[in-house]
């Protein structure tokens, strides 16, 4: 206007989709009342939101929908099962599928 003028400035980003999801271990075999030590972790280029998996991991076996790392300590058997794992961002997402079992430990 004819007295003042402002501005502003705004940083926009542009984020793409993630991409080749994988994981360290993709069929992990864990036993009942053992902790998941290491946390199976994920590789994925790009920003990650959150993670997701389908159907529900066994009981007591956790998939952290912030670093996708799976862990905890099954507290049943359950048999060879593959659950799909996706990561999303606002541009995207990513999936892969893992082969879990959980076996009685002797």
């Amino acid at each position: 206007n004819p007295v003042s003028s402002t501005s502003y400035t705004i940083n926009i980003a542009i984020v793409g989709a993630p991409s080749n999801l994988s994981y360290a271990d993709d069929v992990p075999t864990y036993g009942v009342g053992q902790v998941i030590n290491p946390p199976n972790t994920p590789t994925i280029q790009g920003i990650v939101t959150f993670y997701t998996v389908s159907p529900s991991l066994p009981a007591g076996v956790v998939l952290d929908q912030t670093t996708g790392y799976i862990l905890g300590t099954p507290t049943v058997v359950s048999p060879a099962t593959d659950y799909t794992i996706t990561g999303f961002n606002p541009g995207g997402s990513a999936t892969t599928t893992i082969n879990l079992t959980v076996i009685t430990v002797p």
